[in-house]
């Protein structure tokens, strides 16, 4: 592994404990920057690399000593937000077992799936509060079946909702948009419990989608984290993104802005560029630290990672589990 890597294992494994709080910064520039973070604005500080110092013993210890205080449960507002489009073909001679006919038929078309989440965090007296939203639009047009024996089924912003309710822990499911059988209407508030709408949507559609009989071309898929602290000895932010849209040249972003952590400042930005196979785990293939910067000096990567005390600190904590 890099030595480099293991500087982004350092904060990377601070979010593994962490549940979803937000920065409090809410105007970042305007970038097309594909490495930037919504609602997350990078240190305008940053001088040119010219300028970064070489990172000496007192230094990497300071560093060191400011991260070791951070407290990783007491995030005190956040949100976590995740978006993904993916297109699923049915595969050639493809088959699926019908409930309502009670046999095996053929399935052909696709369906593309738009979906978006979000979960907020806020700190109460109570406890955390976590209310949080999903919205699924689906589009497509599947055929059950064939010749003259064929059910067809076709989605036009077909939309499934799930919002927070009090009452409800699980939340409410609503439904929106078109899905037709054979051209009559299943989305109306009185027959969207109808066997053919359950059916579809509870029995076949998710075969598509999540077994094998299809193949998944992938257009988004994007998550943020964003997390805040706001309390006497900690203020700042931390947030991370990573983007998987492509399994091969994925990237990971991860952000630090603390104007008070330990009586210190502490900003950085590291993008770690990631592969995934097909189990979804990932293997670093490089890392850019853009900045890091301690009290408003900026230091060299080098002189941070070739530090044997500051490298088994990370290593350290890169394996907790």
């Amino acid at each position: 592994m890099k030595k480099s890597t293991l500087f982004v294992l350092l904060l990377a494994a601070v979010l593994l404990f962490m549940t979803a709080c937000n920065p409090a910064t809410k105007e970042p520039a305007a970038t097309d920057d594909p490495t930037s973070i919504p609602g997350v604005a990078e240190d305008p500080n940053v001088p040119s690399k010219d300028k970064f110092e070489k990172a000496n013993d007192t230094d990497i210890s300071n560093i060191m000593s400011a991260l070791s205080q951070m407290n990783i449960y007491a995030c005190d507002s956040g949100i976590s937000t995740v978006s993904h489009k993916y297109t699923f073909t049915i595969k050639k001679d493809a088959k699926i077992f019908d409930i309502s006919q009670g046999n095996e038929r053929k399935v052909s078309g696709s369906i593309t799936e738009d979906f978006s989440s979000e979960s907020t965090y806020e700190k109460t007296e109570s406890g955390a509060n976590k209310p949080y939203s999903k919205v699924t639009i689906y589009n497509g047009t599947v055929i059950i079946g064939d010749g003259d024996d064929k059910d067809v089924y076709v989605m036009s912003d077909f939309t499934v909702k799930i919002v927070p309710n009090e009452n409800d822990p699980s939340g409410v499911t609503t439904y929106q948009g078109s899905l037709k059988l054979n051209g009559t209407e299943l989305i109306d508030p009185n027959n969207t419990n109808s066997d053919s709408f359950n059916n579809y949507y509870i029995t076949i559609m998710p075969r598509i989608i999540y077994e094998d009989i299809s193949e998944k071309e992938i257009d988004e898929d994007v998550y943020i984290k964003t997390f805040n602290f706001d309390s006497e000895s900690t203020k700042g932010n931390l947030s991370i993104k990573m983007d998987r849209t492509d399994p091969n040249n994925s990237y990971q972003v991860i952000m630090v802005n603390f104007s008070k952590l330990n009586d210190s400042s502490l900003t950085a930005k590291i993008v770690e560029y990631l592969t995934f196979d097909e189990k979804g785990m990932p293997t670093v293939t490089d890392v850019q630290i853009e900045y890091a910067s301690l009290n408003g000096r900026y230091f060299t990567s080098d002189s941070l990672t070739n530090s044997k005390e500051f490298m088994n600190l990370l290593t350290s904590i890169s394996q907790v589990k």
